[in-house]
């Protein structure tokens, strides 16, 4: 069973994120680990590295996105003829892509929890 220490220590390890923003981040952390044992497949190795990367996708994009709604998400600066534009939306899409990939990826490792409806004719 993923443990939200396991899914914060990976998360420092390939993010921005630091030791110090752990406060913060370890509801994230924790909330995405439940998620994730909660789909894994009864014949799964648990080991499976797939499994902790698709736990860290989920918390990273989870706070990308309180924190992207908590900052303002454009910013801009203009000069005259200049103007300066910072949005964080290139950032958020990035993490929905790899929570996306990383969910993918591990598929076969996971039960899947998407809808489908379909029409019956």
């Amino acid at each position: 069973m993923l443990t939200g220490e396991q899914v914060f220590s990976q998360l420092t390890a390939v993010t921005d994120i630091e030791e110090s923003d752990k406060t913060s981040v370890m509801p994230f952390c924790e909330s995405a680990a439940a998620i994730i044992n909660a789909r894994i497949r009864a014949d799964a190795d648990e080991s499976d590295s797939r499994i902790l990367t698709a736990a860290v996708s989920v918390a990273y994009s989870r706070y990308l996105l309180i924190r992207g709604a908590a900052e303002s998400d454009v910013a801009s600066l203009k000069a005259g003829d200049v103007t300066i534009s910072r949005s964080s939306a290139p950032v958020m899409q990035a993490a929905e892509n790899f929570r996306k990939t990383a969910l993918a990826d591990a598929s076969e490792l996971l039960t899947d929890d998407g809808f489908l409806f379909d029409c019956i004719s």
